[in-house]
């Protein structure tokens, strides 16, 4: 058997679990060829009103099919018209819209070995108040997350929040010889096991510490009887390379369009 046919089954659960993420804690709608998910509260932030799982072969009138599309965001009262394509059908620019590539990445995960080497990072569940409170002033120690999320008015976090009580995901404070130094979360579902969400903390980037924090995620992942892990990051990215570097290959990539409204 070839790596290509045996990643399909990762491959197919990583495609599932963006549909999942998009979904959990949101209101859903079949349109415009594809699927619009809305988080009630949260519209004016890039992951709370989103188009996705769009074919582009469906597609004939762009211009048109654009000006639809947008129309529905203002009325959704969204700030970002955001849309994922799963298809690379689409080829040409689009006026006014920034086009970016999305890498889905998987690996399979070999019984735990006899003797394992301790993972650099330990995690605690996040579950109290404190707890959220701690993983929103790291969030606030940068403007910027990695997908361009606004880390200083906190929205991000309480959106993250929702997508964990909506029972997507679970997500862990990181810890590193007792410091503090990231969040992360998790999705398992059937064996599979989504890493989501990994930010570290400014001071401690270009030491290792985010490659600690996704090796520790894999132990996590195969110790709570996942089969298969993956992520998805931006086409040839800092987290990119980190996950390769971890094991991962890419097996997908996926459209993002996204024009400010």
């Amino acid at each position: 058997m070839n790596l290509e046919v045996s990643l399909r089954p990762a491959t197919a659960a990583l495609l599932n679990s963006e549909l999942d993420y998009f979904r959990a804690g949101s209101v859903c709608e079949r349109t415009l060829q594809g699927e619009l998910t809305i988080m009630p509260g949260f519209e004016r932030i890039a992951s709370g009103c989103v188009l996705h799982d769009i074919h582009a072969a469906q597609i004939r009138d762009w211009n048109e099919w654009l000006h639809a599309v947008e129309s529905v965001f203002r009325q959704a009262g969204a700030a970002l018209c955001r849309c994922y394509i799963t298809d690379t059908g689409l080829s040409r620019a689009l006026p006014d819209y920034t086009l970016g590539t999305e890498v889905g990445l998987v690996m399979t995960l070999a019984e735990r070995p006899t003797v394992e080497q301790p993972p650099a990072i330990s995690f605690q569940p996040i579950q109290s108040d404190a707890q959220l409170r701690l993983r929103k002033k790291l969030y606030q120690s940068d403007v910027k997350g990695p997908d361009g999320h606004d880390m200083q008015s906190g929205v991000w976090a309480d959106l993250e929040q929702g997508k964990c009580e909506a029972g997507y995901m679970d997500s862990y404070l990181c810890y590193q010889q007792g410091e503090l130094v990231g969040t992360v979360s998790l999705a398992m579902n059937k064996g599979f096991a989504r890493l989501k969400n990994l930010f570290v903390s400014p001071e401690c980037r270009g030491n290792g510490t985010a490659r600690n924090i996704v090796l520790a995620a894999i132990a996590l992942a195969r110790v709570q009887g996942a089969r298969s892990f993956g992520a998805y990051a931006v086409e040839h990215g800092s987290a990119h390379h980190l996950y390769r570097s971890c094991g991962m290959v890419d097996v997908l990539k996926q459209i993002e369009l996204l024009k400010p409204l």
